[in-house]
């Protein structure tokens, strides 16, 4: 399995387990409030668009980040493995075969062409899975 969509799950499946809701209208947010037991507004902080968290759980969420962070971090270091296929995976995701734009691929990693270019291992990964993603079209 590509290990990258397997951290991406693990991840997403850690913030839904989160107390967090969504909301973008006054009724969402009626709702989003009540389901996270509060009674005030004052008691929730905004993290992200639509995202609200309570205000005593934003230790707990500001850990959870950054672990999913550091997560991340280490398999970049670490696997050559992880980095291909998180180059792969996002290229697809971003139908790069459609736009030819790798900064889009790049953009939700957090990294730049300029920081890839300058990293031997991320610049190898990510020509390799490009390669790799273009040739399946080819063969299709």
């Amino acid at each position: 399995m590509n290990k990258y969509l397997k951290m991406k799950e693990k991840h997403r499946a850690e913030l839904e387990r989160f107390p967090i809701r969504f909301a973008f209208s006054k009724e969402q947010l009626k709702e989003a409030m009540q389901e996270l037991e509060v009674e005030k507004t004052s008691e929730l902080l905004r993290v992200g668009p639509g995202g609200l968290i309570r205000k005593e759980d934003s230790d707990k969420f500001t850990d959870l980040m950054e672990r999913h962070a550091a997560e991340m971090d280490k398999a970049i270091k670490e696997d050559d493995q992880f980095i291909y296929d998180m180059f792969r995976y996002e290229l697809g995701n971003h139908e790069y075969i459609v736009t030819g734009r790798l900064e889009d691929a790049l953009e939700p990693l957090g990294l730049t062409t300029a920081e890839v270019k300058g990293d031997e291992r991320l610049e190898q990964a990510l020509m390799q899975a490009r390669k790799d993603y273009i040739k399946q079209f080819k063969n299709a």
